[in-house]
């Protein structure tokens, strides 16, 4: 399972901390900009997460867990919503990644990525 907290800088980017528990390092500092999604975010830094449809949001594999500041990324759609509902482990915080957009003003963001068990 991974976690992740975004946090603006002052000159407009992400500053975003990972946690992994399924690999050796336990923490990764990666950098982000409004107008990006988190699955973007994440594969442009080498963060595995599955997305079988490319990213289109045909598909629920890359199903995460916004923790918080879930004010800062585009609310859901129904068709995400339609897909979530497929999604194993779904809660009240689901979300697909390739569906999260970044909007401007964010100040924390924190997720969770479950395990490629929990997303199969």
């Amino acid at each position: 399972m991974h976690s992740a907290t975004f946090a603006p800088e002052t000159n407009g980017m992400y500053t975003i901390k990972v946690r992994t528990k399924d690999v050796a390092t336990n923490e990764m500092i990666i950098e982000a900009t409004a107008g990006q999604t988190l699955l973007e975010v994440l594969l442009k830094n080498n963060i595995d997460l599955p997305h079988e449809c490319g990213g289109m949001c045909y598909c629920s594999t890359c199903h995460i867990w916004i923790k918080s500041g879930s004010e800062f990324i585009l609310e859901k759609s129904k068709r995400e919503t339609d897909f979530l509902n497929k999604a194993m482990g779904r809660t009240n915080e689901s979300r697909l990644a390739c569906q999260c957009l970044l909007v401007k003003g964010g100040k924390l963001i924190s997720i969770e990525i479950p395990s490629k068990n929990e997303n199969s």
